[in-house]
């Protein structure tokens, strides 16, 4: 089982490369996130792997671009220790089949 902590993390610091193409990116998704959260709303925490050097994210990408878009610095997160492979396979783990 592996551990996680949550935590508010500069939205700056997150890498957002390891999936790359392996997403399916819904803008409207991102916008209307957006606008919940102007409005008030919270979210659950993204998923982020920390390898000592880099933060990955993993899960999450519409919530992280929505608070991105908005302005925010900070962005919760669920931080586990791990490699950029590690998100990868997170990632590929979560949105099989969807």
């Amino acid at each position: 089982m592996s551990t996680y902590f949550h935590v508010a993390l500069e939205i700056d610091r997150i890498n957002t490369d390891a999936i790359g193409d392996r997403i399916k990116f819904n803008h409207q998704k991102a916008e209307f996130y957006a606008q919940q959260m102007q409005e008030g709303d919270r979210f659950p925490p993204v998923t982020v792997f920390d390898d000592g050097s880099h933060y990955w994210l993993a899960d999450g990408f519409h919530r992280f671009f929505a608070a991105k878009e908005i302005g925010e610095k900070d962005i919760e997160v669920r931080l586990r220790k791990g490699s950029k492979d590690d998100a990868i396979r997170h990632y590929e783990k979560m949105h099989v089949n969807r």
